[in-house]
């Protein structure tokens, strides 16, 4: 289907509560960098390739990293919120810096503060002029809507 995205493995299952995301101009990789639940081992890292349109592809690699490091602007984030479609394409959205909020029968609740939005596809050349604009009202929609504070998460 158009917009979506099909990972290898669930983004829970990398059982991670940090992350380090690896941006170049032909990937986006999520790699672990802590570990929740008592995981033992390193977790491998979700490489997504942005070259190709808008169908995103994605695969495994091993961690660490390096060799992708080497070349890429790294952020650090706390949770992956998802995966956004506009018209130039899909949008990874992360939550940057949390606070823990509360905590249920056991479990820390987080509410996200700041967030990263990586655009898979870095140019909306294909897309008409009204297109462009309208692709540029959604994203900064999108950005607003992040901002209301109201995203909550757990591990």
């Amino acid at each position: 289907a158009a917009g979506s995205v099909f990972l290898p493995i669930s983004l829970q299952s990398m059982a991670c509560n940090l992350a380090r995301v690896h941006i170049t101009a032909d990937t986006i990789v999520l790699e672990p960098l802590s570990q929740a639940g008592g995981v033992k081992g390193a977790l491998p890292a979700i490489q997504f390739q942005r070259k190709g349109g808008p169908q995103v592809h994605s695969s495994v690699v091993p961690a660490p990293v390096t060799d992708i490091a080497k070349n890429a602007r790294a952020e650090t984030v706390c949770a992956v919120f998802g995966v956004y479609s506009i018209l130039s394409g899909p949008v990874l959205v992360c939550a940057k810096t949390s606070e823990r909020v509360a905590n249920i029968a056991g479990h820390d609740v987080f509410r996200a503060r700041d967030f990263l939005l990586l655009p898979f596809v870095e140019s909306s050349a294909t897309l008409t002029a009204e297109q462009r604009a309208d692709d540029a009202e959604y994203f900064s929609l999108l950005e607003e809507a992040l901002k209301v504070e109201s995203f909550y998460f757990s591990y």
